[in-house]
C-alpha cells in the first residue's frame, strides 16, 4: 500500500489556532475498554481491539499520529477509503465508523480535546438480504436420508446441527457449544457470546430429539 511522502497532520488547525490538549486516540480506547470490558463479552473488546489494530495500521502506513483532536472528517473520509482497500465489508466499516464516533464524543465528555467535523460523516448500513425457510422445508432437511456416509455421519452431523440453529435462532458461536447442560426443563438456556446475556428458548421436538442422538 503506498504511502504519502508528506508526514500528514489531522488536526485542524484552521478552527482552533492551538489545538486543545488531545491523547492517542487508541490510548483513550484502551483506556475505554479497562473501564467497560469487565462487563461485556469478550466479543466486545475484540471489535475495539481490531479498530486500534487498523488505526496502529493506518498510523504506520500513512506516517501520522492520530490524537482524540486528530478524528476530523478529512481523517475519517481517508479512514474510510483505507478500510475499503483493505477488503472490509460495507456494513463492518459502518459498524467501525460509528464505535469511532462514539468514542471521540465520549473523548470530548471526558475534556480531551476533541474536533467537532467527525459527525460529518454519515454512513448508513447497506440492507441485506435474509433468507428464511419454512418449518415444512426444515422438516424435509430433518429427515433426509444420507447416502454413503463414512463412519463418523459428518453429513449428517452437519444437517442436524444446521436444524438447531433454525430452531433456536441463536448465533453459530452459540449453538456450536451447547451441552446437556443448557436443556433446562424443556428450555435452550445459553448466555450468548457476543452480547453477554442469558436468553431462554423453548426447545423444539426435533431439537430435542438431535440433543437425545448425541446424548446431549
Amino acid at each position: 500500500m503506498p504511502t504519502f511522502k508528506v508526514r500528514k497532520d489531522y488536526i485542524n488547525h484552521f478552527r482552533q489556532e492551538k489545538p486543545l490538549e488531545g491523547i492517542y486516540f487508541t490510548d483513550f480506547i484502551r483506556e475505554v475498554l479497562e473501564k467497560r470490558s469487565r462487563r461485556k463479552s469478550k466479543d466486545y473488546a475484540a471489535v475495539y481491539d481490531a479498530i486500534i489494530k487498523h488505526i496502529d495500521n493506518f498510523s504506520e502506513n500513512y506516517d501520522c499520529d492520530i490524537f482524540t483532536n486528530s478524528i476530523t472528517e478529512e481523517f475519517l473520509d481517508d479512514f474510510i477509503i483505507y478500510l475499503e482497500n483493505n477488503g472490509l465489508r460495507h456494513n463492518t466499516i459502518v459498524g467501525y465508523i460509528q464505535k469511532i464516533q462514539s468514542l471521540v464524543r465520549r473523548a470530548g465528555q471526558y475534556n480531551y480535546a476533541v474536533d467537532t467535523t467527525f459527525d460529518e460523516i454519515d454512513l448508513r448500513e447497506e440492507p441485506t438480504n435474509a433468507v428464511f425457510l419454512s418449518m415444512n422445508e426444515i422438516t424435509r432437511i430433518y429427515y433426509y436420508k444420507f447416502v454413503k456416509q463414512d463412519k463418523r455421519k459428518a453429513k449428517e452431523r452437519i444437517r442436524d446441527m444446521f436444524v438447531i440453529g433454525c430452531l433456536t435462532a441463536l448465533r453459530y458461536s452459540d449453538y456450536s457449544r451447547l451441552t446437556s447442560q443448557n436443556m433446562i426443563n424443556g428450555y435452550i438456556v445459553i448466555r450468548t457470546k457476543k452480547t453477554n446475556v442469558d436468553v431462554k428458548v423453548p426447545a423444539h421436538d426435533y431439537v430435542k430429539e438431535i440433543f437425545a442422538k448425541y446424548g446431549g
